[in-house]
Protein backbone atom coordinates (compact mmCIF):
# COMPACT_ATOMS: atom_id res chain seq x y z
CA UNK A 1 0.00 0.00 0.00
CA UNK A 2 3.06 2.17 0.68
CA UNK A 3 4.50 1.65 -3.06
CA UNK A 4 0.66 2.19 -4.29
CA UNK A 5 0.25 5.64 -2.32
CA UNK A 6 4.50 6.51 -3.03
CA UNK A 7 3.41 6.29 -6.96
CA UNK A 8 0.03 8.25 -6.93
CA UNK A 9 1.95 10.95 -5.07
CA UNK A 10 4.50 11.07 -7.28
CA UNK A 11 1.99 10.85 -10.37
CA UNK A 12 -0.23 13.71 -8.42
CA UNK A 13 3.32 15.85 -8.19
CA UNK A 14 4.01 15.31 -12.51
CA UNK A 15 0.66 16.85 -13.02
CA UNK A 16 1.10 19.81 -10.78
CA UNK A 17 4.29 20.14 -12.63
CA UNK A 18 3.00 20.44 -15.60
CA UNK A 19 -0.07 22.40 -14.98
CA UNK A 20 2.35 24.64 -13.45
CA UNK A 21 4.17 25.22 -16.59
CA UNK A 22 0.86 25.05 -19.28
CA UNK A 23 -0.16 28.22 -16.75
CA UNK A 24 2.89 30.00 -16.70
CA UNK A 25 3.42 29.30 -20.44
CA UNK A 26 -0.66 30.38 -21.71
CA UNK A 27 -1.16 33.11 -19.39
CA UNK A 28 1.64 35.37 -18.19
CA UNK A 29 5.00 35.17 -17.15
CA UNK A 30 5.98 36.75 -13.99
CA UNK A 31 7.33 40.65 -13.79
CA UNK A 32 10.39 39.64 -12.64
CA UNK A 33 11.27 37.17 -15.63
CA UNK A 34 9.53 40.07 -18.29
CA UNK A 35 12.09 41.76 -20.37
CA UNK A 36 12.34 45.59 -20.40
CA UNK A 37 13.19 47.21 -23.21
CA UNK A 38 13.92 50.96 -23.89
CA UNK A 39 12.93 53.31 -26.56
CA UNK A 40 15.69 54.12 -28.88
CA UNK A 41 17.26 57.57 -29.48
CA UNK A 42 15.37 59.05 -32.42
CA UNK A 43 13.30 56.67 -32.55
CA UNK A 44 10.71 58.31 -34.64
CA UNK A 45 11.23 60.14 -37.18
CA UNK A 46 9.64 63.41 -39.33
CA UNK A 47 9.78 64.71 -42.99
CA UNK A 48 8.23 67.29 -45.06
CA UNK A 49 6.09 66.24 -48.06
CA UNK A 50 4.65 69.52 -49.31
CA UNK A 51 2.56 72.61 -48.59
CA UNK A 52 -0.80 73.98 -50.20
CA UNK A 53 0.61 77.17 -51.82
CA UNK A 54 2.58 76.16 -54.79
CA UNK A 55 1.05 79.45 -57.58
CA UNK A 56 -1.35 81.77 -57.05
CA UNK A 57 -2.61 82.45 -53.14
CA UNK A 58 -4.82 80.07 -51.80
CA UNK A 59 -7.62 82.14 -50.35
CA UNK A 60 -10.05 81.61 -47.78
CA UNK A 61 -14.16 83.36 -47.72
CA UNK A 62 -14.58 86.24 -47.30
CA UNK A 63 -11.07 86.55 -49.00
CA UNK A 64 -11.03 85.94 -52.29
CA UNK A 65 -8.15 86.06 -54.91
CA UNK A 66 -10.19 86.36 -58.29
CA UNK A 67 -6.92 88.30 -60.26
CA UNK A 68 -4.92 85.17 -59.46
CA UNK A 69 -1.92 86.69 -57.17
CA UNK A 70 1.23 85.18 -55.91
CA UNK A 71 2.24 87.38 -52.72
CA UNK A 72 2.52 85.41 -50.13
CA UNK A 73 4.07 82.13 -49.57
CA UNK A 74 4.64 78.74 -47.34
CA UNK A 75 7.72 76.60 -47.46
CA UNK A 76 8.16 73.13 -45.29
CA UNK A 77 12.44 72.35 -44.80
CA UNK A 78 13.60 69.51 -43.25
CA UNK A 79 15.60 69.53 -39.30
CA UNK A 80 18.71 67.37 -38.86
CA UNK A 81 18.50 64.26 -40.92
CA UNK A 82 18.06 60.82 -39.05
CA UNK A 83 18.13 57.66 -40.65
CA UNK A 84 16.80 56.76 -44.09
CA UNK A 85 14.49 54.04 -44.48
CA UNK A 86 13.21 51.61 -47.66
CA UNK A 87 9.60 51.98 -48.08
CA UNK A 88 6.75 50.50 -50.53
CA UNK A 89 7.31 53.88 -52.22
CA UNK A 90 10.90 53.34 -52.39
CA UNK A 91 13.71 55.17 -49.95
CA UNK A 92 12.89 57.77 -47.59
CA UNK A 93 15.07 60.21 -45.10
CA UNK A 94 13.56 60.82 -42.29
CA UNK A 95 14.20 63.67 -40.01
CA UNK A 96 14.49 65.56 -36.20
CA UNK A 97 11.74 68.11 -37.03
CA UNK A 98 10.64 70.35 -39.39
CA UNK A 99 10.62 74.65 -40.12
CA UNK A 100 7.52 76.11 -41.08
CA UNK A 101 8.11 79.23 -43.27
CA UNK A 102 5.95 81.69 -43.85
CA UNK A 103 6.09 84.96 -45.61
CA UNK A 104 3.99 88.03 -47.34
CA UNK A 105 0.88 86.91 -45.34
CA UNK A 106 -1.90 89.11 -45.22
CA UNK A 107 -5.79 88.18 -44.02
CA UNK A 108 -7.50 85.09 -45.31
CA UNK A 109 -4.43 83.97 -47.04
CA UNK A 110 -4.51 80.57 -46.49
CA UNK A 111 -2.33 77.57 -46.97
CA UNK A 112 -1.49 73.78 -46.09
CA UNK A 113 1.14 71.69 -44.74
CA UNK A 114 1.96 68.03 -44.80
CA UNK A 115 3.81 66.25 -43.13
CA UNK A 116 5.03 61.82 -42.03
CA UNK A 117 5.92 60.57 -39.11
CA UNK A 118 7.58 56.88 -38.70
CA UNK A 119 8.57 54.71 -36.22
CA UNK A 120 11.94 53.03 -36.31
CA UNK A 121 11.68 51.23 -33.01
CA UNK A 122 10.02 47.98 -32.36
CA UNK A 123 7.96 49.51 -29.52
CA UNK A 124 4.89 51.34 -29.98
CA UNK A 125 4.88 55.19 -30.03
CA UNK A 126 2.70 58.13 -28.89
CA UNK A 127 2.58 61.76 -28.86
CA UNK A 128 3.39 63.07 -25.20
CA UNK A 129 4.07 67.04 -25.87
CA UNK A 130 3.36 69.50 -29.42
CA UNK A 131 5.35 72.61 -29.46
CA UNK A 132 5.83 75.64 -31.50
CA UNK A 133 9.27 77.20 -31.20
CA UNK A 134 9.27 80.72 -32.98
CA UNK A 135 12.76 80.65 -34.59
CA UNK A 136 12.26 84.22 -36.93
CA UNK A 137 9.76 86.95 -37.57
CA UNK A 138 6.69 88.31 -36.47
CA UNK A 139 6.05 86.01 -33.17
CA UNK A 140 2.57 87.37 -32.78
CA UNK A 141 1.71 86.27 -35.94
CA UNK A 142 0.96 82.42 -34.75
CA UNK A 143 -2.24 84.06 -32.94
CA UNK A 144 -4.04 85.06 -36.23
CA UNK A 145 -3.85 81.50 -37.56
CA UNK A 146 -6.98 79.50 -37.77
CA UNK A 147 -7.31 75.61 -38.43
CA UNK A 148 -10.26 75.33 -40.80
CA UNK A 149 -9.85 71.46 -41.93
CA UNK A 150 -7.01 68.39 -40.88
CA UNK A 151 -6.52 64.95 -42.03
CA UNK A 152 -4.84 61.94 -40.09
CA UNK A 153 -3.89 59.37 -41.94
CA UNK A 154 -2.03 55.76 -41.16
CA UNK A 155 0.41 54.57 -44.31
CA UNK A 156 -1.94 55.96 -46.67
CA UNK A 157 -5.18 55.35 -45.59
CA UNK A 158 -7.48 58.28 -43.75
CA UNK A 159 -8.38 57.51 -40.19
CA UNK A 160 -9.30 60.98 -38.60
CA UNK A 161 -10.52 64.26 -39.95
CA UNK A 162 -11.53 67.37 -37.86
CA UNK A 163 -11.55 71.07 -38.28
CA UNK A 164 -9.92 72.51 -35.30
CA UNK A 165 -7.00 72.80 -33.76
CA UNK A 166 -7.66 71.51 -30.29
CA UNK A 167 -9.37 68.53 -32.08
CA UNK A 168 -6.53 68.11 -33.96
CA UNK A 169 -3.88 67.59 -30.95
CA UNK A 170 -6.36 66.05 -28.89
CA UNK A 171 -6.57 63.27 -31.53
CA UNK A 172 -2.46 62.80 -32.30
CA UNK A 173 -2.46 62.30 -28.77
CA UNK A 174 -4.00 59.04 -28.78
CA UNK A 175 -2.47 57.77 -32.08
CA UNK A 176 -0.09 54.98 -31.73
CA UNK A 177 1.98 54.52 -34.22
CA UNK A 178 3.90 50.97 -34.32
CA UNK A 179 6.82 49.76 -36.26
CA UNK A 180 7.84 51.02 -39.46
CA UNK A 181 4.23 52.54 -39.55
CA UNK A 182 3.86 55.91 -41.58
CA UNK A 183 2.05 58.62 -40.31
CA UNK A 184 0.82 61.68 -42.38
CA UNK A 185 -0.95 64.44 -40.75
CA UNK A 186 -2.21 67.36 -43.10
CA UNK A 187 -2.88 70.63 -41.62
CA UNK A 188 -5.12 73.30 -43.54
CA UNK A 189 -5.50 76.63 -41.88
CA UNK A 190 -6.01 80.78 -42.86
CA UNK A 191 -5.04 84.09 -40.74
CA UNK A 192 -7.82 85.79 -39.74
CA UNK A 193 -8.13 89.55 -39.87
CA UNK A 194 -8.68 90.65 -36.59
CA UNK A 195 -8.28 89.25 -32.54
CA UNK A 196 -9.97 90.14 -29.73
CA UNK A 197 -8.12 91.60 -26.65
CA UNK A 198 -9.05 93.86 -23.57
CA UNK A 199 -9.15 97.14 -25.53
CA UNK A 200 -11.63 96.01 -28.30
CA UNK A 201 -9.58 93.93 -31.58
CA UNK A 202 -5.87 93.62 -32.97
CA UNK A 203 -5.71 93.65 -36.74
CA UNK A 204 -3.28 91.16 -38.15
CA UNK A 205 -0.27 93.09 -39.57
CA UNK A 206 0.38 93.44 -43.47
CA UNK A 207 3.23 91.37 -45.00
CA UNK A 208 4.03 89.42 -42.24
CA UNK A 209 6.71 86.67 -42.00
CA UNK A 210 7.39 83.91 -39.99
CA UNK A 211 9.43 80.82 -39.12
CA UNK A 212 8.49 78.32 -36.74
CA UNK A 213 9.64 74.99 -35.98
CA UNK A 214 7.27 72.33 -34.02
CA UNK A 215 8.89 70.13 -31.50
CA UNK A 216 6.83 66.44 -31.10
CA UNK A 217 7.85 64.86 -27.77
CA UNK A 218 6.94 61.13 -28.42
CA UNK A 219 7.14 58.57 -25.48
CA UNK A 220 6.49 54.49 -25.25
CA UNK A 221 2.96 53.94 -25.44
CA UNK A 222 0.92 52.32 -23.10
CA UNK A 223 -0.84 49.11 -24.95
CA UNK A 224 -2.54 46.57 -23.28
CA UNK A 225 -1.43 43.00 -24.13
CA UNK A 226 -4.60 40.48 -24.27
CA UNK A 227 -4.01 37.66 -22.52
CA UNK A 228 -6.19 34.34 -23.18
CA UNK A 229 -7.50 32.30 -20.45
CA UNK A 230 -8.99 28.51 -20.36
CA UNK A 231 -10.57 26.58 -18.15
CA UNK A 232 -10.22 23.21 -17.05
CA UNK A 233 -12.76 20.66 -16.39
CA UNK A 234 -12.74 18.25 -13.55
CA UNK A 235 -12.09 14.79 -14.64
CA UNK A 236 -13.25 11.31 -12.67
CA UNK A 237 -10.51 8.79 -11.83
CA UNK A 238 -11.55 5.36 -11.08
CA UNK A 239 -10.37 4.14 -7.93
CA UNK A 240 -7.60 1.03 -8.72
CA UNK A 241 -5.54 -0.65 -7.24
CA UNK A 242 -3.19 -1.59 -10.40
CA UNK A 243 -0.15 1.87 -10.31
CA UNK A 244 -0.61 1.08 -14.21
CA UNK A 245 -3.83 1.92 -14.11
CA UNK A 246 -3.04 4.86 -11.91
CA UNK A 247 -1.34 5.99 -14.70
CA UNK A 248 -2.85 5.49 -17.04
CA UNK A 249 -5.89 7.58 -15.91
CA UNK A 250 -3.25 10.48 -15.00
CA UNK A 251 -2.51 10.77 -18.65
CA UNK A 252 -6.32 10.43 -19.43
CA UNK A 253 -6.51 13.45 -17.44
CA UNK A 254 -3.62 15.13 -18.86
CA UNK A 255 -4.97 14.85 -22.46
CA UNK A 256 -8.14 16.52 -21.73
CA UNK A 257 -6.54 19.42 -20.19
CA UNK A 258 -4.26 19.86 -22.92
CA UNK A 259 -7.49 19.65 -25.07
CA UNK A 260 -8.43 22.93 -23.51
CA UNK A 261 -5.56 24.91 -24.21
CA UNK A 262 -5.43 26.34 -27.85
CA UNK A 263 -1.92 26.93 -28.69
Amino acid sequence: MKYKLGIMVIVFIVGLICISTSYASFVQPAPAEKEVLQLADHFIGIRSIGVGDNGPDPDFAPGHNDEGKDVASTTLTNGAFIRSIETSDGLISYYDGVHMTISNAYPWYATSVLVEFINFDELPGQIESINQVSLLGDTSLINFIEVHFWEISRDGVVEHTGSTQTDLFNTLYNVILYQEERLQVKVAFHFIQEIPDDMGFIHMPQNAGMQYRYEVGWSQAEVEEAIESFTVEPTNFVKTDSPSDCFSGFIVWLQSLLKTIRF
